[in-house]
Parts: structure tokens; C-alpha cells; sequence
């Protein structure tokens, strides 16, 4: 299939589903056994992501790492960063290059603000100026990499590949090819059918039955007890929920919080969860499993997108565009000029649902074939 540009939305503040692979498929994560080699890969590429987005002003509403890619999904700021403070400069790059790297920053352009304020006495507005000048251009180097989504993955798989290659003692390439990105409509339907899609992804891999007792995702490190990492990715799941939490660290966000894990965690479960005898339930429930899903759509039948989440749905990571008609189709007329002169509109459904969710979930690109890929 023809690769198209990426598809970029219009404005600030748009979600993106990213995802990429390592490159022959290699298994370099592992995100299984604590102890094993690959543990401390998974570690510190989380580690880096979790900075990098404090760096970029990226909001990761949820994500996951299996042993030979990853997805996140991952809002731009709601603004542009075009002016920040230095003392939140500092605070960013403490974040992605140590403390002490935050300081000798804000030190470096305390020191150039006191040298302007003593041109003004002593020289005249030229030293000012100069004073000005240099701290501006030092902030304007970070603030050109900031707020960006092709940026912050670019320096996500550039800086774990340089890491790995160092401690591996090898060279070369590590990513099999550039990233994928689906635009997703920041609007509950397509975050939370996305969002279920990615933390689902280790229920499929048939790593864990539950996907609150896997590690390395948005869902696991959510329902890992109360403290501040876990919050963090509840307050990003609440967002793919529509939910607005009060203020941070508030009884009442805490309580917000608390609500809206059981409704994601309704959500990951209803329609398609198989609850056996014994597993928290005495007489078992019924459901659909990945195998009965694949079998209906291999009949040319229609799921619910609930059920669909359960599945490796192409549209998810090749879709281009993922959201309502009216959606799609404003990002399409947004960049008619990518598309061919007989292309006459942009929504296109995925073929597997049916009802409203047909209507209400579609994507740019047709993908007539493999809709759910083993």
C-alpha cells in the first residue's frame, strides 16, 4: 500500500496514536521477568518516555510496551510553547537531563538577566540588549524542540537506540523504519476506543488475562496502588474518558480518579470479557472471546467497538485519521492537496463495525483487507 505523509490536525492540543517496532522484529523488551535480560531495556525506555514528555510538554493519556514495539498515545500542549518562564525551563530540562542540569541552566541565564540589568546602568541599552539576546536564543534552541509530536518521538527512539547501542556494544539502526501515527479526535468515543486498543495490547499477546496486572502499560501502572506514578496515569485515562478531575492532589480529584478507573475498567471488560468459574465470579459470565470476534468478522460480520478493541485492528495504527465522519472529513479537506484529484471525500468506515459504531468510528484510509491481523 502507497505511504502517505503523516497526517498532521489542525490547531493545538491534538491526541496522536503512535507506534513503532524494532527493527527485524527483534525481542529486546522484556516485560515479563524482572530479573531476565531486557528488564532494564523496558525500564529505562519508560523511564525516558516519562521524561521526554515532562521536556516536550506531552501529555500521555496511556500506553504500552510489549518486547518489540511500543504504542503511546500522546497529546500536543494545548498551546503552543512559544514563551516560558525560565524557571520552568530549568524545571523541564531538570526533568529530561538530571537536577543539576536544571540549576546550572537557570543559573547560566540568572547570571545573563544580571548582566542586562547591569548594562543598564553602566553601558546603555546596547549591553542590555546583549544580555537579552544570548538568554533568549538559549531558550529559543529548547523551545524549538518542544510541543511537537514528530519531535518528541524522534528524540524518544533516537535517544533509547543511542543508550542500547552503548551498552550492547553495538552500531547501526535499532527502528524498523519511521513511526506510525493515527490523528485521533479528541472526543470520548475514538480516545477511549483507543486507548482500550493499546492497554488491551498484552491481553491479546496473551501475556496477562487481566490487563491491570501487566506492568508496562497506562491501565497497569494506573492500577498500581495510589501513589503519585499511579495517579498520573489515571488522571490520563480520566482524559480518555472525558472526564474533568478537580484540581491535582485535591479529595475531590482523588475521588474523580477513582470513578472513572471503574468505568475504563468496565469498559476494557463489558461485551467482550470471558469470565471463567471461580475467576471472581461463582457461576462464570459468558462473553466473546479474540477467537469468536475473528470468526464473526472472517463471516463478514459487524462487532461493537468494544469488542473490537480486543483485536489487532489494522485501522488502529494504519488508519491515518480515527474519529467521527465530521471529523475525518475536516482533516481531509484540511489536506486535499496530499490526496489524488479523484478522491472526493475522506471518511472511510472500518469494515468489521456495524450500527452506530460504524457511523460514529471512522478512519482516512481504507483498509480493505487483514482488517484484524494475527
Amino acid at each position: 500500500m502507497m505511504r502517505l505523509a503523516r497526517i498532521r490536525g489542525e490547531g493545538t492540543g491534538q491526541v496522536y496514536h503512535c507506534m513503532s517496532r524494532v527493527a527485524g522484529g527483534q525481542f529486546i523488551f522484556n516485560t515479563v521477568d524482572p530479573g531476565a535480560e531486557g528488564a532494564l531495556e523496558a525500564e529505562y525506555f519508560v523511564e525516558l518516555m516519562k521524561k521526554l514528555s515532562v521536556f516536550h510538554g506531552m501529555g500521555i493519556v496511556t500506553w504500552t510496551l510489549m518486547s518489540n514495539h511500543f504504542h503511546v498515545l500522546v497529546r500536543e500542549p494545548a498551546r503552543r510553547v512559544a514563551r516560558i518562564g525560565d524557571e520552568e525551563l530549568a524545571r523541564r530540562i531538570g526533568a529530561l537531563n538530571g537536577e543539576r542540569a536544571g540549576k546550572d541552566l537557570a543559573r547560566r541565564l540568572k547570571r545573563l538577566r544580571e548582566r542586562e540589568r547591569e548594562g543598564v546602568d553602566e553601558a546603555g541599552d546596547g549591553a542590555a540588549q546583549d544580555g537579552a539576546a544570548q538568554a533568549d536564543e538559549i531558550k529559543a534552541k529548547y523551545l524549538a524542540r518542544m510541543g511537537d509530536v514528530s519531535q518528541f518521538m524522534k528524540e524518544l527512539k533516537g535517544r533509547f537506540a543511542q543508550w542500547y547501542n552503548r551498552r550492547h556494544g553495538r552500531y547501526g539502526v535499532l527502528w524498523a523504519d519511521r513511526f506510525k501515527s493515527v490523528l485521533v479526535e479528541n472526543r470520548p468515543r475514538a480516545l477511549r476506543t483507543m486507548a482500550g486498543y493499546i492497554d488491551l495490547n498484552c491481553v491479546r499477546a496473551k501475556l496477562v488475562d487481566d490487563p491491570a496486572a501487566y506492568r508496562y502499560s497506562g491501565y497497569g501502572e494506573a492500577s498500581a496502588g495510589g501513589g503519585e506514578v499511579a495517579m498520573a496515569a489515571q488522571r490520563g485515562l480520566a482524559e480518555a474518558l472525558g472526564v474533568d478531575a478537580e484540581a491535582a492532589g485535591s479529595p475531590g480529584e482523588k475521588r474523580t480518579l477513582r470513578r472513572a478507573m471503574r468505568d475504563y475498567r468496565q469498559f476494557l471488560f463489558v461485551e467482550g470479557e470471558e469470565v471463567r468459574a471461580g475467576d471472581n465470579s461463582t457461576r462464570g459470565k459468558a462473553g466473546l472471546s479474540a477467537e469468536a470476534v475473528k470468526e464473526v468478522l472472517g463471516r463478514e460480520g459487524h462487532v461493537g467497538a468494544r469488542q473490537l478493541v480486543r483485536l489487532r485492528v489494522r485501522h488502529f495504527h494504519a488508519g491515518l485519521v480515527l474519529g467521527s465522519r465530521r471529523f475525518v472529513e475536516g482533516v481531509f479537506e484540511a489536506n486535499r492537496g496530499r490526496f489524488g484529484a479523484r478522491r472526493k471525500n475522506g471518511a472511510r468506515p472500518i469494515r468489521a463495525l456495524g450500527g452506530e459504531d460504524r457511523e460514529g468510528l471512522m478512519v482516512m484510509r481504507d483498509l480493505r483487507k487483514q482488517a484484524a491481523a494475527d
